[in-house]
């Protein structure tokens, strides 16, 4: 059942609810409205470009396992949001429907661990402008990338945990994890990072040696079998 006490002033079940247009979206907390909304398969906003700022997000629309279009979400107000894990998690989304999320502005957020968690239907990673982000822990885990490109693990993460784990079609790595892992010198946890990504076999591009400033020991990892548990195919670990 979800709660949609700060969207329109009392709580509301909506479980059973499938299409939802709203107009006028103007809530400063946003978080866990449209949760577990097991019915819901598309809801359109009309949001304009005054909406007062949002301070949370998390678990959004988590767990709305049948939602496959959120459109109108584009003019956020998002400079005050810190935390927005779990917000897609379990949803059908894929890089088509959520491309709305490249337009965001969030300055200041911190966590997007779980983010698309289990959106299976998301086959590329997506842009997102999150410069002070620190957890990104399982923020792709068990979707369904092919291949991963872009700022994987940018200089301000600590926490990238199971970032990939479970993508079982994933079979292609950049070629410069090894810049990656050198220049965060903030990163402290990659374990599970690839866990159980059954496609991969060459890992030659991740590196035994990180910046001697770096907290987090990636050889160890590697060796110890915590970035690549699970990963059968793997034959030069």
């Amino acid at each position: 059942v979800g709660d949609c006490s700060s969207l329109f002033g009392t709580t509301m079940e909506i479980k059973n609810w499938e299409n939802i247009e709203i107009n006028g979206f103007y809530p400063s907390y946003a978080d866990r409205v449209f949760q577990s909304c097991v019915n819901l398969t598309s809801i359109s906003f009309n949001v304009d470009k005054k909406t007062l700022p949002v301070v949370e997000m998390d678990k959004m629309f988590s767990g709305c396992r049948n939602l496959i279009s959120v459109t109108g979400l584009e003019n956020l107000n998002l400079p005050a949001l810190k935390d927005i894990s779990f917000c897609f998690s379990g949803t059908k989304l894929n890089e088509s429907t959520l491309s709305f999320v490249e337009t965001w502005n969030m300055p200041n957020v911190e966590d997007t661990s779980y983010m698309f968690y289990r959106c299976s239907r998301l086959s590329k990673m997506l842009n997102i402008k999150t410069p002070k982000v620190q957890n990104i822990a399982q923020m792709y885990r068990n979707c369904n990338l092919t291949e991963v490109s872009g700022n994987l693990i940018p200089n301000t993460v600590t926490n990238a945990s199971g970032l990939f784990a479970g993508n079982k079609s994933l079979s292609k790595l950049p070629s410069d994890l090894t810049t990656i892992f050198n220049s965060n010198t903030n990163l402290t946890n990659v374990t599970d990072l690839f866990l159980n990504c059954e496609s991969l076999t060459n890992v030659d591009n991740i590196p035994l040696t990180v910046n001697e400033n770096a907290q987090v020991e990636v050889n160890e990892a590697k060796l110890d079998n915590q970035i690549l548990r699970y990963c059968p195919n793997v034959q030069n670990v």
